[in-house]
């Protein structure tokens, strides 16, 4: 085909060329515009020309099996689309059987063009991808569940076998030693299903001002008993510089006191666990290092899943909420660790949350 600066040419000197060259030139036009109509005509996409009062100068057959006609909102968008100079976005015919399509509009010396692409196909295919990642999480966390609570429910059957037998002889040093037992593992038990509806809900947020140097002091004083009974000493390092930012407090807690009980549990007597805080790039930060005996290298793309843990008697989801918290303020989690150097947990958590929402629409 002929590029738009030849015809633009042959208009400038059509009337010094000679009768022949103007023939020739308007039967190749000819030929142009009916190769291009049988291409439109060909078309798997609606392709609709308007003028600019909205009269149709031309659409293409596909067009019949797009359902403008009888489509009450669809007029009524069409003529509001029509209004702006370029449009993109997605627009869908809802009913008994829900069509979805997404147009493009360009206008160029008051003639409108639309294009219509159905992606209603699309559309159910991420949706039964999305129901079906849903129901695969619930169903992984509850076979995860179900595992977890069997070791206690079995400590608790036979505990209580022990404790009935206790009692007929009358010892009572070892009815106190059951009862005991029996009292930690219905706390078990109350702990894995509360992480477990925990780890399913969305996270909500009650954000307010604050430093996280605050938050990590809070933590501290509840967990320095811990540290003291283990002989594990702990060093803050906090900046002075860290501003306030939007932040829900108790959240980030339960995320500081995650991450710090596992740095203590890992680390021996002795060692240190060091805290420190800064900002960069727009994010504040929080560096929990431990001195324990850090992660394999197979395990650390795997601490985030849900029941996957390195410690006999955890049930893997603490993690999975804390990433779940971090995540919901925007932020992110890293890690780093080597077997016998400790591990670094790292928590950043921007200045300024900015929502960012796909658009239906999208003008130019």
């Amino acid at each position: 085909m002929r590029s738009e600066g030849y015809w633009t040419r042959f208009l400038q000197t059509i009337k010094r060329l000679p009768k022949e060259r103007i023939e020739k030139n308007v039967a190749t036009l000819i030929e142009e515009r009916n190769l291009l109509k049988k291409v439109l005509d060909k078309a798997r996409v609606g392709i609709m020309i308007l003028d600019e009062k909205g009269e149709i100068l031309y659409q293409n057959p596909y067009m019949e099996k797009i359902p403008l006609k009888e489509w009450k909102e669809g007029k009524s968008l069409i003529k509001e689309i029509l209004k702006k100079r370029e449009w993109e976005g997605e627009i869908s015919k809802n009913g008994t059987a829900p069509r979805y399509f997404w147009l493009w509009k360009t206008t160029w010396n008051n003639i409108h063009l639309l294009t219509f692409l159905e992606v209603t196909e699309k559309k159910k295919e991420e949706e039964e991808k999305f129901l079906n990642q849903k129901f695969s999480s619930f169903h992984y966390l509850s076979a995860g569940v179900a595992h977890e609570v069997g070791n206690p429910l079995n400590a608790l059957k036979i505990h209580t076998q022990l404790l009935q037998r206790a009692l007929s002889v009358k010892d009572l040093e070892k009815v106190e030693k059951h009862a005991k037992i029996l009292e930690e593992e219905i706390e078990r038990l109350e702990k894995i299903i509360k992480n477990f509806l925990t780890a399913l809900r969305p996270v909500s947020l009650n954000k307010k001002e604050m430093r996280v140097e605050d938050i990590l002091l809070s933590t501290m004083e509840l967990l320095a008993p811990s540290f003291e009974k283990k002989g594990v000493k702990y060093i803050l390092e906090f900046s002075p510089n860290t501003p306030s930012i939007l932040i829900d407090g108790e959240k980030m807690k339960q995320v500081f006191i995650n991450l710090l009980q596992n740095a203590l549990e890992a680390t021996p007597k002795g060692k240190k666990v060091v805290i420190t805080t800064g900002e960069e790039k727009g994010m504040v930060y929080t560096v929990i290092m431990d001195e324990g005996e850090g992660i394999p290298q197979e395990h650390i793309n795997r601490i985030f899943e849900p029941f996957f843990s390195t410690r006999p008697k955890g049930s893997g989801l603490g993690l999975v909420i804390a990433h779940k918290i971090v995540k919901a303020h925007g932020g992110e989690i890293k890690v780093k660790s080597k077997p016998g150097e400790g591990s670094t947990f790292i928590v950043y958590i921007p200045m300024e949350r900015k929502e960012i929402k796909l658009p239906v629409l999208k003008e130019k």
